[in-house]
């Protein structure tokens, strides 16, 4: 899933202080932040659920898209639509 790259490059672009304004945004910690952004392969690697994507793109100004981030919502008819 591209959730790893996106969320990555996000990261790195707003550095320390963007990822602890991302992560108390969007309810979570710079950690669970760091797993959700790890390589697949992993072992401290987590999926974004549907919820999760939903408020990283809420709290990162819709910089972040919820079905670039989520496979859930990369499926959902409802994203497939707005993305035309």
């Amino acid at each position: 899933m591209k959730n790893q790259k996106a969320l990555n490059d996000w990261l790195e672009e707003h550095g320390a202080e963007g990822r602890r304004i991302l992560a108390k945004k969007a309810g979570t910690s710079v950690n669970y932040l760091s797993h959700i952004a790890a390589p697949a392969g992993a072992s401290y690697a987590r999926k974004v659920s549907a919820d999760m994507a939903a408020r990283l793109e809420v709290a990162s100004g819709g910089e972040l898209k919820r079905d670039q981030l989520c496979e859930t919502c990369a499926q959902c008819p409802y994203a497939k639509a707005a993305r035309k």
